[in-house]
């Protein structure tokens, strides 16, 4: 039986205690002004300049902490705050109360996330905020990031924030990767060609702002490895232009059915690229044009995709919306599944589960999402000792309603960390304790389930995961199955403080 999962390090402990000490400082703060802004206009000026001052002095505190401790918490904790200054601020613009000032609002809650942000920060989570004022929060505050590698806002809001943004990118001079969808603009194209020369990935998809004109600044940021524009108002010319002028470029995307992009590439081959994302028409010319591909994310499938059989470096393949048979996977497969590390099937037809496992012995991740699968023949047996199960480190399903199989090949997957199952009941507490037997679990990290409203799994099963899982970091959706109720998961949330286990469970 494996050990017990070990108690947290005294470091991470005291990490730990730290950023739950900060949020609920956060929290005590916001509350206070939300309260005072009911009050009268003199305890609302109050608690703000008292939040303003502690900020500073937060910000002071943090100074004194070593960059490798704070790289530890700050990400996390930053967007923490993020989300709770952004439903401060949707509460109050609801309430409207007579002594809220707007201009202060927005002075306060800029302090209150610079407090934890300083030099050191390289990169902290802004990925799906919604709300136009938290993206406006986060670029006002990029002058105390000067040290930031990962900008991403990828989600579009009412309010556009591109000359803002625009006005702020001159602090970001280490800046590596750059994502803003939906409200990139030619003029924050330009900031980034004049300010940030070490890019290495930029995209802006949904950008219409972005067009022909912003092409020349980008062919001047010679260190580009990716460049994506799908959606934007740049034609497939200059793209096919731009392509072949950077000389590190790594991808290119096909973000239209029917796109003519390799008719506007200048050179015979683009040695460079090695991933091919999109609306792919004739797979012949594509591998011709791009031999060393070792990426390939199909949107919708060609006939036949044989051709992909010459890729000798091809070892991560995306395909959605076809048909197995019509498109000879089970020849691409056999041509090239020994070298996969990568595969992930969607909304693919008669999807055949037996060339899977047979014939992609090293593969690493295996996703499977809402394919259709073609029933195994009654005499067809799925080794276990098959070396597939042995490799699988990631495993991910979305059942689709029809036309499904038995999932108790699962439980072959010896050497899995992550496990997603997404609308398949399986593990009641029998399984549970079959799979533990076989070692499925013994390297487990993430276990995310879903289950339909029949469900299977119980708290019970979920207890003897953990008891027996030494590595696991996290338990997910576990209010999506149905046979587990709130109160069992607070207390199952009171058991792993009180035993000082690094696990979460997100809802």
């Amino acid at each position: 039986m494996p050990p017990l999962k070990p108690p947290m390090s005294l470091e991470n402990r005291c990490l730990q205690t730290v950023v739950t000490i900060l949020r609920q400082i956060c929290w005590s703060w916001i509350q206070d002004m939300y309260a005072a802004a009911q009050t009268d206009s003199e305890s609302y000026m109050h608690r703000t300049q008292f939040v303003l001052s502690q900020c500073e002095k937060l910000r002071e505190v943090l100074l004194d902490v070593t960059k490798p401790v704070l790289n530890q918490f700050i990400p996390k904790l930053a967007r923490k705050f993020v989300n709770m200054i952004t439903n401060y601020d949707r509460s109050l613009r609801e309430l409207q109360p007579r002594f809220w000032d707007e201009d202060r609002h927005n002075i306060v809650s800029a302090a209150i996330l610079r407090s934890v942000l300083n030099y050191t920060t390289e990169y902290y989570d802004t990925h799906a905020i919604n709300s136009s004022f938290a993206q406006s929060l986060v670029i006002q505050t990029l002058d105390s990031v000067p040290g930031l590698l990962d900008f991403n806002l990828d989600t579009g809001t009412q309010i556009q924030n591109s000359s803002l943004l625009a006005s702020k990118i001159h602090h970001l001079k280490l800046l590596r990767t750059f994502r803003y969808f939906y409200d990139c603009t030619d003029e924050v194209i330009e900031q980034l060609r004049l300010h940030c020369p070490q890019l290495r990935k930029i995209n802006v998809t949904g950008s219409y702002g972005v067009t022909d004109a912003s092409v020349r600044h980008l062919m001047q940021l010679r260190e580009l490895r990716s460049v994506g524009v799908p959606h934007t108002s740049i034609s497939e010319a200059h793209y096919g232009s731009l392509l072949s002028e950077l000389p590190h470029i790594k991808d290119i995307i096909f973000w239209e059915p029917e796109s003519n992009i390799l008719d506007h590439i200048a050179v015979e081959n683009l040695d460079t690229i090695s991933h091919v994302i999109g609306y792919i028409e004739d797979i012949n010319l594509v591998t011709q044009k791009c031999p060393n591909m070792t990426y390939l994310e199909l949107y919708s499938i060609p006939d036949d995709l044989s051709p992909l059989t010459v890729l000798t470096a091809l070892d991560s393949l995306k395909i959605s919306n076809g048909h197995y048979v019509t498109c000879n996977l089970t020849n691409v497969l056999r041509g090239i599944g020994h070298r996969l590390r990568y595969l992930r099937l969607s909304k693919v037809r008669d999807t055949n589960l037996h060339d899977i496992v047979t014939l992609c012995p090293c593969l690493e991740i295996l996703i499977l999402w809402e394919c259709i699968f073609s029933p195994l023949n009654q005499n067809t047996r799925i080794d276990p000792q098959l070396p597939h199960f042995r490799s699988v480190i990631t495993l991910k399903i979305r059942k689709k309603l029809r036309g499904q199989i038995s999932y108790k090949y699962l439980l072959y997957y010896v050497r899995l960390k992550t496990i997603l199952l997404h609308g398949v009941n399986i593990f009641t507490m029998d399984v549970m304790r079959e799979a533990i037997r076989r070692g499925t679990f013994t390297h487990l990290e993430h276990f995310y389930i879903r289950e339909t409203r029949h469900g299977a799994l119980t708290i019970e099963a979920v207890d003897l995961l953990i008891e027996h899982c030494s590595y696991l970091k996290g338990l997910g959706y576990l209010r999506r199955c149905p046979l587990i109720d709130i109160f069992s998961i607070q207390q199952l949330k009171s058991r792993i403080l009180e035993r000082n286990f690094d696990l979460e469970i997100e809802d």
